[in-house]
């Protein structure tokens, strides 16, 4: 095994993720400025900040690097407590992000949170503010020494230093990445149970894509949970195999770790490309390179899409006819005006009981008489809607 080629190779990947990184957080920026209802979607938000929080794990990779230090690594105890300090609020940060997108998730789908609702403002910041509180402890740690191995040591053997470092940062790792799996499992059984109800329910077409595409988005946004299993699920069992198996197996698994978790910030770069945001970017032809796959046989482009598209969503309710007059909460060409940018049209609305009643009963009437005696809610009018109906967490 050729170590210092392998040491090059970590090098080179880390500095294309930061690229992707530094990508991502310019295409968001992008956005925001040409779409600033884009701003409207807690999930394309946090990709900004995600993108940026790859950039202390980067660093941390960089400095923990032999390559980096040809003439050896610095003894400095000030630079150890900061290499300690940066080599766990990296981490903690891009987990905390995460746990952001799945907090808004679960009070999406099991608590109706409004669309407005100011905890959505403060995601990036909540993301932010644990991750550094939890990685404070390590700058104030007592005896922390950076060897010539350019292993950090802190405290002596069986001291309370070292346990508590190793407790701590287990700890809080294990529970962001245990809390972001459990609350995507849990959404993926609702979305999926609800979308098979609603087919046996309701033949509906308009429901039925509708729950299509709710369905669709809401794997799309559960990617980036996704990424955060895939890179940070090997990185947690490398730091146990590392006390618990120590050999060969615990260093290959180091190798095969270190290699994905330098893709963070490409894999993360692929997931925004493919986010909801983007798609409707892409349909209203804001994107050059996706607007040439639509040329004509006379290579002309299409007529460019009005951007109220990317509020009212992709899918046209049908509720409403063309020559009716548009009020609060309602596009008069595009039915329900729902703007959930994240999920696309009506996601939580769609999935509530009560609209889902509403919605068939209007078309119909069979799907209310359909749901079960416990699960009754009064159905909502499909046309006439409050005019505070945005402030309605059923109308998120």
């Amino acid at each position: 095994m050729n170590v210092e080629a392998i040491l090059v190779a970590l090098l080179a990947l880390g500095g294309v993720s930061i690229i992707a990184s530094i990508a991502t957080m310019l295409i968001v920026a992008w956005v925001w400025k040409i779409e600033p209802q884009s701003k409207e979607s807690p999930s394309f938000n946090l990709t900004f900040w995600i993108g940026l929080a790859d950039i202390p794990v980067r660093i941390s990779d960089i400095f923990s690097n032999p390559m980096t230090w040809p003439l050896g690594f610095p003894t400095s105890p000030s630079f150890a407590r900061f290499y300690l300090w940066l080599g766990y609020f990296g981490p903690f940060y891009y987990i905390y992000l995460n746990c952001m997108i799945a907090l808004d998730l679960q009070l999406i789908f099991f608590h109706r949170l409004p669309r407005q609702a100011r905890i959505r403002a403060w995601y990036p910041l909540l993301g932010f503010g644990l991750a550094f509180f939890l990685a404070f402890f390590y700058l104030v740690m007592p005896d922390v020494e950076l060897a010539s191995s350019g292993q950090i040591i802190v405290g002596k053997p069986g001291s309370a230093a070292k346990h508590f470092v190793t407790i701590w940062s287990y700890m809080w790792l294990d529970i962001g990445v245990f809390y972001t799996l459990v609350v995507v499992l849990m959404v993926l059984i609702k979305v999926i149970k609800n979308y098979r109800r609603l087919r046996s329910l309701n033949s509906d077409p308009v429901s039925t894509n509708m729950s299509k595409a709710v369905l669709q988005n809401t794997l799309i946004i559960l990617a980036y949970p996704l990424v955060l299993f895939i890179v940070y699920i090997p990185y947690v069992l490398a730091n146990w195999f590392s006390v618990y198996l120590p050999g060969d197996f615990a260093l290959n698994w180091y190798l095969v770790m270190n290699v994905i978790f330098n893709l963070q910030g490409v894999l993360n770069l692929i997931v925004l490309m493919f986010h909801p945001v983007m798609l409707k970017l892409y349909r209203n032809r804001h994107v050059v390179f996706s607007s040439l796959l639509s040329q004509d046989s006379h290579g002309t482009l299409p007529s460019a899409v009005g951007t109220d598209d990317l509020s009212t969503g992709e899918l046209k309710t049908g509720f409403l006819q063309a020559n009716q007059p548009r009020i609060q909460g309602v596009d008069a060409q595009g039915g329900l005006r729902i703007q959930t940018l994240d999920l696309g049209p009506a996601v939580t609305a769609h999935f509530a009981r009560a609209l889902e009643a509403g919605q068939a009963s209007a078309s119909d009437g069979q799907l209310y008489s359909a749901v079960d005696e416990k699960e009754r809610t009064d159905p909502l009018p499909a046309i006439s809607m409050p005019q505070n109906s945005y402030d309605d967490p059923t109308f998120l």
